[in-house]
């Protein structure tokens, strides 16, 4: 239930893992022993940009989503700033907390993508010594590799934690992106249902009109030019 809230690593981080004791090989089989585990640091590395290339693509995909998110609130609550109910408070709620979760899965990918302490042979302890024998060159450069190996392990499991904490996060996001469209669905329909209603509780022109001003009112006779019939003033001879 708290990954749904806040996305965290479960339990205390592993430590770095110490110096770990010489081994005591066997002679005959050191080169093959040196073969695999130079093998085994080659998928650790292998393994590292796998996880590189799964938190790369997570911060255009959050940025996206936060570009969406930031668009489409002020068009669904348009016209009800003065009006907040139930499912404007809901839909708020699911804005905060698909931010959060945005943020989350962006830390976690800068986090798993920041820079590494990753070890590896240095040239001067990869070469045999002077007056070295091959049994003791092989055997140091094996312990040599069992120490690169397990540190290059502890750092990409660390990688791979952050990872699962980005991709958990994520998955909220989308879960919160959902509910902002169901919620903003109810609320157009809500709106539609109330400009609906009162559409029809205002009555016609024509109903409310005083009846004395729309009665029909007496036509005049239509005037004419009266002149009595008669004899007119003489014009001046």
């Amino acid at each position: 239930m708290p990954d749904f809230i806040w996305p965290h690593i479960v339990g205390d981080p592993i430590e770095e893992p110490q110096v770990l004791p010489p081994l005591v090989l066997n002679p005959p089989f050191l080169d093959r022993i040196d073969t695999e585990v130079s093998k085994l640091i080659d998928g650790e590395d292998e393994r590292r940009r796998g996880i590189d290339s799964r938190l790369i693509p997570l911060i255009p995909i959050a940025a996206i989503m936060a570009t969406a998110l930031v668009a489409s609130v002020p068009v669904a609550l348009s016209g009800s700033v003065a009006k907040v109910g139930v499912l404007e408070a809901l839909l708020s709620l699911a804005v905060l907390y698909i931010a959060l979760q945005l943020l989350i899965c962006l830390h976690a990918t800068i986090e798993g993508l920041g820079r590494r302490d990753y070890s590896r042979i240095a040239i001067d302890k990869d070469l045999p010594e002077l007056a070295e024998t091959k049994t003791a060159w092989l055997t140091r450069l094996v312990n040599e590799k069992r120490a690169v190996l397990a540190h290059n392990a502890w750092v990409n499991n660390a990688k791979l934690d952050e990872m699962s904490v980005a991709h958990a996060a994520l998955k909220n996001a989308v879960r919160g992106a959902a509910v902002v469209v169901l919620v903003a669905v109810a609320i157009a329909v809500d709106r539609g249902g109330a400009s609906s209603g009162e559409g029809q509780g205002v009555p016609a022109i024509s109903e409310t009109a005083n009846p004395t001003t729309t009665a029909s009112m007496p036509v005049p006779p239509p005037h004419h030019n009266y002149r009595p019939q008669g004899r007119g003033p003489r014009s001046a001879q």
